[in-house]
C-alpha cells in the first residue's frame, strides 16, 4: 500500500485545498468578516459548537451543530490501594491511578445525510489529531474515537444526530496528612519561644483584635 508523502498535510499549499462546507460562527449572527467560499456557487453553512450541558443559550435550537458531552468517570487502580509511597516522619501518604473519562460528541442536523457526513469529519478529524489533543491536554492516553451509525434524536424527530465516542485517560495524584503531627510540629515550635502553646494562641487572638 502506498503511504502518503510528506506534503499531503502541510499547510504550503492551501490553494490545491478543498474547503469544507461548513464555517463556524460563534455568534451564529450574519457577519462580514465571515470569508466568502472561493467557489461562487458553493454555500457554507454555519455551525454552533458548544457544550451540551450549556442549556441555558437558546442557540441550542441551531442546526447543524456539534455537542461536546463527557460520560462517566472510572478511576482504574495502578497499584495496591492507589499508595504511591509513604513518608514516616510526617505521615504523609501519597496516592496515585488513572482517570478514565467518555467523552460524546453529538453532530445534529435537520437533514440525515449532513448528520452523517458531518460526524464522519468529526470523526477522522480526532482519529487523525489524537497525539495533538494529548500533548496539548496532558492527557496520558486517548482512545480511538468510535463513530456511532446517524439516528433521530430521541427528544426531537426531526433532529438527526450522529455520535462519537471516545475515552481520555488523565493522571491522579493527591497526598493525605495525618493533622495531629502537624499541630505537635506547631507546638514544639511555639515551645521554643519560651511560651506555652495556650499563651502563644491568646496572644494571637488578641493581636488579631486589636488590628481589627
Amino acid at each position: 500500500m502506498d503511504m502518503p508523502d510528506e506534503h499531503t498535510y502541510s499547510e504550503e499549499e492551501p490553494e490545491t485545498r478543498e474547503e469544507l462546507p461548513w464555517v463556524w460562527d460563534n455568534s451564529l449572527r450574519p457577519s462580514a468578516e465571515c470569508p466568502p467560499p472561493e467557489d461562487p456557487d458553493a454555500v457554507r453553512t454555519k455551525i454552533l459548537i458548544d457544550s451540551a450541558f450549556n442549556i441555558h443559550r437558546g442557540t441550542h435550537n441551531y442546526r447543524p451543530a456539534i455537542y461536546v458531552d463527557h460520560g462517566n468517570t472510572i478511576a482504574q487502580k495502578v497499584v495496591v490501594d492507589n499508595r504511591a509511597g509513604n513518608h514516616l516522619p510526617s505521615g504523609l501518604a501519597a496516592y496515585y491511578c488513572m482517570a478514565q473519562t467518555e467523552m460524546i460528541v453529538s453532530c445534529s442536523s435537520e437533514n440525515p445525510g449532513e448528520s452523517s457526513i458531518l460526524g464522519d469529519t468529526v470523526w477522522f478529524f480526532l482519529l487523525a489529531t489524537r497525539d495533538i489533543f494529548r500533548h496539548d491536554f496532558g492527557l496520558h492516553d486517548m482512545t480511538e474515537p468510535i463513530l456511532g451509525k446517524t439516528t433521530p434524536d430521541e427528544e426531537d424527530k426531526e433532529v438527526w444526530k450522529t455520535q462519537i465516542n471516545f475515552s481520555v485517560v488523565t493522571e491522579m495524584r493527591w497526598a493525605v496528612r495525618p493533622i495531629a503531627p502537624l499541630i505537635s510540629d506547631i507546638a514544639l515550635a511555639i515551645r521554643k519561644d519560651g511560651v506555652t502553646p495556650d499563651t502563644y494562641y491568646q496572644r494571637l487572638v488578641l493581636r488579631r483584635s486589636l488590628r481589627d
